[in-house]
């Protein structure tokens, strides 16, 4: 085992699924790849004016990349190497990039289903991703 890819978005349950794959990589001595992908928001006026600046988005989210690799580093009873990447896309999309261009080992998702609403909206878009990505 090389990589684990880790698809993350900051929940308590993402965390717990980059705590679950950083145990599996320290004892298989693989590398662990914490990925988050963001969408920039839709505007709802009439008018088109930037709301958020892509850059501080980047900035935020490699902010907290930062944060989950210490946290997940500090749980671990030995040291591995974690990489993070945040970018632009959409999960579906990035998951495919990413599964294509570093061929990870196993990919680990954590899931959360709140309610009816977002448990058709997520976990949808979730599932489907990890359909379309090669590795187990």
């Amino acid at each position: 085992m090389k990589t684990i890819l880790v698809p993350v978005d900051f929940s308590t349950v993402s965390a717990n699924a980059a705590d679950f794959a950083g145990n599996l990589a320290a004892f298989y001595g693989a590398e662990l790849l914490l990925y988050h992908t963001y969408e920039l928001p839709v505007g709802l006026s009439e008018y088109a004016f930037p709301v958020f600046d892509v850059d501080e988005m980047q900035s935020a989210a490699i902010h907290e990349l930062e944060i989950l690799k210490e946290n997940t580093q500090n749980k671990l009873s030995s040291k591995i190497n974690i990489n993070i990447q945040a970018e632009i896309i959409s999960l579906e999309k990035g998951l495919e990039v990413w599964c294509d261009e570093i061929n990870p080992s196993l990919v680990v998702m954590g899931l959360s289903f709140k309610n009816a609403p977002t448990r058709q909206i997520v976990s949808s878009d979730n599932i489907n991703a990890l359909h379309d990505a090669s590795p187990p």
